[in-house]
């Protein structure tokens, strides 16, 4: 019809090819196909130059554009409520699902005895990346009593009453595998706690596992503890080495270890929060959850590494030429804590999980630029 009365094309043409070549399900790209469709073919039918053939001709596709862009709508309004419908059968039995599961593994908890509950607790911590139990401590002498569970409930409370007769608990808290560790977090850490839980630990199932409460750490028994658990006594280092120095590199450790553990909690918070939600969502959730890994390589294992050539070594001249390695390292982390928004948008995340992240490594980078003084 251009041929033939000699119409120049603007882009219709275009459009029109564009249209033809979408894909059948991609029902937003069509309709904008059809909308530039209509706004090429108007324009083009009000120019002046346009031969009556042609105007009639493209009335006549702007009618057939129109009629095309509702029965498409039509089709994605059905579309769309299918999805839903299948989205929404698919979460009411994920829910029914979950349901049955947890009542199952409340009425294996019931069946088992006090050490096979924790043990199991401890194996699935274990054995997950990101996991995180709820954890509670009846508070008695000369054990502390400790149940850790997907969820703390009366039940789990009235067996730790039996087992130890003590009425009176700490705070529910939170309990994560991090570093070759059981980290135990509470709002508000009770100095000595580690200890206390790992002779809870040892007296009821027989193991001497490693715990950190905090920045207090437990070592456990040989064989137990992964390579690079962290304690709060430093190795033996050199004649002229300072304590402050000497402890330095598991100071750094441990603040790497509380900041992994605290992150690692909101992660699960957030899984909780949002796990009913569909695929889609889930996916772009875990995506944007990844930047949160980004602080942990920022603030990486360098330092600590320096130090421990810095602490090991007997020879003076090298141990200086190391620290300046540390101070320009540590100068880095300074500078990445003060500068990065991510940190303060954890502290202040609107899930309720207690970080203190600013406040904890502004700490323990002072404590490193101290020793290494």
């Amino acid at each position: 019809m251009a041929v033939k009365c000699k119409v120049k094309d603007t882009g219709l043409q275009k459009a029109l090819a564009a249209y033809e070549n979408a894909d059948e399900k991609k029902f937003d790209e069509r309709l904008k196909c059809l909308a530039s469709i209509g706004q090429l073919a108007a324009a083009l039918k009000k120019t002046k130059d346009t031969p009556k053939d042609a105007a009639d001709y493209l009335g006549e596709l702007i009618k057939a554009a129109e009629s095309e862009k509702t029965d498409l709508t039509r089709q994605k309004t059905s579309a769309e409520k299918a999805i839903a419908e299948a989205a929404k059968r698919q979460e009411a039995l994920a829910k029914k699902t979950g349901e049955t599961e947890s009542a199952e593994e409340e009425e294996e908890e019931e069946a088992a005895d006090y050490k096979t509950v924790l043990l199991t607790a401890f194996q699935k911590l274990k054995g997950a990346k990101d996991l995180a139990f709820q954890f509670v401590i009846a508070d008695a002498k000369p054990h502390c009593g400790l149940m850790v569970a997907k969820k703390i409930t009366p039940k789990h409370k009235q067996k730790l009453m039996e087992l130890t007769g003590s009425r009176r608990f700490l705070p529910i808290g939170t309990c994560q595998f991090v570093n070759a560790r059981y980290v135990f977090t509470l709002e508000k850490p009770v100095p000595g706690l580690a200890k206390k839980v790992q002779d809870s630990i040892k007296n009821y199932i027989g193991k001497k596992l490693p715990i950190q409460v905090g920045t207090e750490t437990a070592e456990g028994e040989e064989g137990l503890a992964s390579p690079g658990t962290v304690t709060n006594v430093a190795p033996s280092a050199p004649p002229g080495v300072k304590p402050a120095l000497a402890k330095a590199p598991e100071t750094w450790r441990s603040a790497r270890g509380e900041m992994e553990a605290a992150i690692n909690r909101l992660k699960a918070t957030i899984r909780q929060e949002f796990g009913e939600q569909g695929g889609e969502v889930i996916a772009e959730i875990e995506k944007n959850m990844g930047k949160l890994d980004v602080i942990l390589q920022n603030l990486d294992t360098r330092l600590a590494e320096s130090l421990d050539k810095a602490r090991s070594t007997a020879d003076a001249a090298a141990r200086a030429a190391e620290l300046q390695k540390s101070k320009a390292l540590l100068a880095d982390y300074i500078k990445y804590v003060k500068s990065e928004p991510m940190i303060a948008h954890i502290d202040s995340n609107p899930f309720g999980v207690p970080t203190n992240l600013k406040q904890m490594l502004s700490t323990r980078l002072m404590e490193m630029a101290q020793a290494i003084a």
